[in-house]
């Protein structure tokens, strides 16, 4: 898990400079799909797909960033059991880590 000590040293770093005005809430998430291949396909057996996520929000002043990285990790139950041409679970990634969402907001002030 090398993005761990990434994530650690941004929460470091609000933390130190954090002022009134900043603003810095996190969430982190994670779903878990373990498949088994009973008959047909590829090959009969049990493969492990996870999906963690780390979702930070960030209010400073005028400006808002909301943001959500993503890290796939296990073995692909469509390519190794299944074979088929959709995807069999919607956490079934390729890359390592991806970002899902990413938004930043700017409110002009009222004067």
């Amino acid at each position: 898990m090398k993005y761990i000590s990434l994530i650690l040293l941004i929460l470091k770093f609000v933390n130190v400079f954090s002022q009134d005005s900043l603003q810095f809430n996190y969430a982190f998430e994670s779903w878990n799909d373990v498949v088994n291949n009973i008959k047909g396909g590829i090959k009969q057996g049990t493969v492990y797909k996870g999906l963690l996520a780390f979702d930070p929000t960030i209010k400073y002043k005028n400006f808002g960033y909301e943001g959500s990285f993503c890290y796939s990790f296990g073995k692909s139950p469509t390519k190794e059991l299944v074979g088929d041409l959709h995807v069999l679970s919607n956490i079934d990634a390729d890359v390592d880590f991806f970002i899902f969402e990413s938004f930043l907001g700017i409110q002009k002030d009222e004067n």
